[in-house]
């Protein structure tokens, strides 16, 4: 699974740098270029945040960084989303936007609506696979999620606004201080579902940023834009698969994953290189990826890994993984 960088990444970085942490350093930990221009193209892997969340875990020693992260949202720098929220006339309206462009956009996790008849119940599901594979960030990404929910819909409609119910699947933790800071209500663990509850008249409220001209063009870029990614997305992911099913102690050439998908080596360089992608850059995410995976498994070593990666020679595939994560794969695996 990869991703656009995205606010929880976001969020935790502006963690960081407030406790005095140099962006480049965590850029370098999470692989952005240093010299990258637009950060908020950069796809992720969950890999990715999976490593940040043990980092800022460990570098700032707190329990719950997805509730400490969420206080470092700045509405302003949300890039599209800010703009389009605060310019609905009410919190319903907001809603409804970013959830439409949010389900195409962010494949992290994903929220449902359910009006009930005094309630309105929002559910947030994480990709069971990842929730399974990293439960410690999985509940970090979730109580970010539902965090940022409230303190989103009080920015933009500057009511004190209190859920009426928190549920989480995952276990009570000792310190529940956090908490009760920021949901200022009922907070239960060990449930089926991840759940905020609210009352239904707060979906009225108005939001004083309320511009009828730039919701209009926001409309407009927002349809322009979710279009533009599903072709991006469909393609890619149609390449990306393709080149995982036929990684098998070969490295894939690149005429053979055009075969696969019954194209031309040509389109495929053409339409990658319209997508801002290369085939060698899928290819090296890909084989990380695997590597990372791997690697994490205690009955599989460097030599096998490097085998299985179509790596005959363990040397080079040292250089790569140290080219891929900035580390020795034998420091890594310890």
């Amino acid at each position: 699974m990869k991703l656009r960088y995205n606010y929880y990444v976001q969020s935790l970085i502006s963690l960081l740098k407030s406790n005095g942490v140099e962006t480049k350093d965590v850029y370098a930990l999470i692989g952005i270029p240093e010299k990258m221009r637009n950060v908020a193209d950069f796809e992720l892997s969950i890999e990715h945040i999976h490593f940040l969340t043990l980092y800022v875990k460990e570098k700032i020693g707190i329990e719950h960084c997805g509730l400490k992260a969420s206080k470092h949202i700045d509405f302003q720098k949300t890039g599209f989303y800010g703009p389009y929220a605060l310019s609905c006339p009410t919190l319903k309206d907001a809603v409804s936007r970013i959830y439409a462009v949010h389900k195409e956009f962010n494949n992290l996790f994903d929220y449902g609506i359910s009006p009930q008849k005094k309630t309105i119940c929002f559910t947030y599901n994480l990709d069971a696979y990842w929730e399974m594979r990293y439960p410690e960030t999985a509940k970090e990404i979730i109580e970010f999620a539902i965090a940022n929910g409230v303190l989103s819909s009080r920015k933009l409609t500057r009511q004190n606004i209190h859920p009426e119910k928190i549920e989480f699947k995952h276990r009570k933790p000792q310190d529940m201080l956090l908490y009760e800071d920021i949901f200022g209500c009922p907070v239960c663990f060990n449930k089926t579902s991840n759940l905020a509850v609210y009352p239904k008249e707060i979906m009225d409220y108005e939001i004083p940023t309320y511009n009828p001209v730039l919701l209009k063009i926001l409309d407009d870029f927002s349809k322009k834009t979710v279009q533009e990614e599903a072709t991006i997305q469909n393609f890619t992911s149609e390449v990306r698969n393709a080149v995982i099913k036929l990684y098998h102690h070969n490295i894939p050439k690149e005429e053979d994953v055009a075969l696969q998908i019954n194209t031309s080596k040509s389109y495929l360089q053409k339409k990658l290189q319209k997508e801002g992608s290369t085939y060698k850059q899928i290819l090296l995410q890909v084989q990380k990826e695997i590597a990372l995976s791997y690697l994490k498994n205690d009955n599989v070593s460097i030599k096998e890994t490097a085998w299985m990666l179509g790596y005959n020679d363990v040397s080079n595939f040292y250089r790569a993984f140290k080219k891929w994560t900035g580390e020795n794969p034998k420091y890594f695996k310890k």
